[in-house]
C-alpha cells in the first residue's frame, strides 16, 4: 500500500531537483506527473477491489459498506463506533483510501466525545 503516494513524492523531489538545475521544462513535467499519479478512484468501485485485510472486509460487509464512495463518506467516529473497529482499522481505512486518491469525509464526524470532569 502507498506505492502511488511514494511515487508522487519522488516525482516532486525530482521536479525540485530539476528546477534547481535550471531544467524548467523537465521540472514542470515532473510536477504535473506528481499531481496526476494518484487519480481519484471511481466512487462506485467495490470495496472488494481494494487491497484490505480480511478483518476490514468483514467489518465493511457487516456495516453494509459496498463501495469506495460509501467508505469515503464515513468519519472517524463512524468507523470507531463500528463493531470490532479500533485505531488500527481506522488507520488501515485511511491508508487504503489514500492509495486510491480519497479520504474519509471528516476526522471528527460521528465521534462521540464524553465530557471530562476536571477535579480541582
Amino acid at each position: 500500500m502507498g506505492t502511488r503516494k511514494d511515487l508522487s513524492e519522488h516525482l516532486l523531489v525530482a521536479g525540485d531537483l530539476a528546477e534547481e538545475l535550471g531544467l524548467m521544462d523537465i521540472s514542470a513535467k515532473l510536477q504535473f506527473m506528481a499531481q496526476t499519479v494518484i487519480p481519484a478512484a471511481n466512487p462506485d468501485m467495490p470495496v472488494e477491489d481494494l487491497d484490505i485485510s480480511v478483518r476490514l472486509t468483514n467489518v465493511l460487509k457487516h456495516e453494509n459498506v459496498r463501495t469506495v464512495g460509501q467508505l469515503a463518506q464515513t468519519g472517524w467516529g463512524d468507523v470507531l463506533n463500528w463493531k470490532n473497529c479500533g485505531i488500527k482499522t481506522l488507520l488501515e481505512i485511511e491508508d487504503v483510501l489514500e492509495s486510491v486518491g480519497m479520504r474519509l469525509r471528516s476526522h471528527y464526524t460521528g465521534l462521540q466525545l464524553q465530557p471530562m470532569i476536571l477535579e480541582r
